[in-house]
């Protein structure tokens, strides 16, 4: 048995444009609308394949690109990085089962599933 922790992956800012040399005034584009945190409701832990079993050794780190549905399904997911790609199969699987709060509309999310072996 291993524990299991999930954490979102902050988002890196977009670069900023370089200026633009005009003689028409500039208006500032309307704030992009805050949306709150997805919550996650239910989390399925991932299943060491038996072959792997007692051989992995450290953590697993797995980050996980997904698309979350209005009703807090995910409806898409890849592994983006990946510490023991030999459990990234078993992440997914795990992940696509995950639930959030109904979010309202469909979002982009990142996590990193983090697997810790008991002591």
């Amino acid at each position: 048995m291993a524990t299991v922790e999930a954490a979102a992956v902050p988002r890196s800012p977009e670069p900023a444009a370089a200026p633009v040399a005009t003689a028409a005034p500039q208006t500032q584009p309307e704030p992009a609308e805050a949306l709150p945190p997805l919550k996650l409701r239910s989390l399925v832990e991932p299943i060491t394949p038996r072959h792997l079993a007692g051989r992995l050794r450290g953590e697993v780190r797995v980050e996980v690109q997904l698309n979350v549905a209005a009703d807090g399904s995910v409806s898409e997911a890849a592994v983006m990085a990946s510490s023991h790609p030999q459990m990234n199969a078993a992440v997914l699987d795990a992940v696509r089962q995950w639930r959030y709060e109904p979010a309202g509309r469909a979002r982009e999310h990142a996590v990193q599933v983090v697997l810790r072996p008991d002591s």
